[in-house]
This record gives C-alpha cells, structure tokens and sequence, in this order.
C-alpha cells in the first residue's frame, strides 16, 4: 500500500494508510466548515449591530456635507443618524449616499434604523503615507461639498 501524506496545521504531516482515513478528514473539515460559517454569519450579521453603537458620530447635512466628530479619535468607521434626512424609500437613500462615495470613502446603510456607517480608507492613505488626522478629514469633505456644489452649478 502507498503511504499517501496530507499537510496538517503547523507544517507536520500524518500517515494515511487506510482507504477510509481521508473521508474521515474530509467529514471533519465538512463540519470545521458549517462551523466556519456560522462563525462569520456571526461576525457579518450580529457583530456589526453591536459595533455600531461604539462608532464615533459624524453628521451628514441635506445638501451632503459630512462631518465628522472632531472631540473623537480618527476611526476608520463612524456613524451617521439619517432620519432628518426623509429619506421616501431605501432606494433614495442609496442613491443620495451614492453621489458620497469616492475612492477614500464608502457607506453602509442600515435603512430600518436610519443608521449610515461611513469608512474611511485610512490605512490606504497611510500606506500612500498621508496620516490625515480627523480636521483633516473634515477639510476634504467640505471642500468636497464645496466642488461638488459649484460643479451642480454649471
């Protein structure tokens, strides 16, 4: 019988020298692998509603100007109350978040509880080595809205 070997965590190797040794493995990564799931369901859909309470705020104007919370420490996510927005529908409040983004910002939108998390690409600025602090994020959003009022304009 040929000795068959199959990598293990932290580089060793086991002996496979039974027909039926591998499905074993395989029926045990299957269930690592439910288990994995249920673990990121966890992280994506009940993680993120803990977190978002903890975020620092930021505001977000009728005409778009973000702003976020100067007293707070730079975060790479902050949290926005949208309901004195009115937004009609879901599909409105999309699109008006859509005008937002730009390649150093992005939005999730929690419609139902009128929540918007804002990122902040900081780690991509950083790594392009631009450590903007909060007032700095704050200046190029409202130059920002600036550009883009003067550009609705024309």
């Amino acid at each position: 019988m040929k000795k068959l070997f199959s990598p293990q965590l932290g580089g060793s190797s086991k002996k496979l020298t039974q027909r039926n040794e591998p499905v074993r493995m395989h029926n045990r990564r299957e269930k690592s692998g439910i288990a994995g799931l249920l673990f990121l369901f966890a992280m994506v859909f009940v993680l993120p509603v803990q977190a978002q309470s903890n975020l620092p705020a930021a505001t977000i104007s009728k005409s778009g100007q973000i702003t976020l919370d100067a007293s707070a420490p730079l975060s790479a996510s902050y949290q926005a109350d949208i309901s004195d927005l009115n937004f009609p529908t879901e599909d409105a409040a999309e699109a008006f978040l859509n005008r937002q983004v730009d390649g150093v910002t992005s939005f999730t939108l929690d419609f139902q509880n009128r929540l918007v998390i804002i990122h902040l690409a900081v780690k991509m600025l950083a790594d392009a080595n631009k450590h903007w602090d909060v007032n700095q994020w704050n200046k190029y959003f409202s130059e920002k809205h600036e550009n883009s009022k003067l550009a609705g304009a024309q």
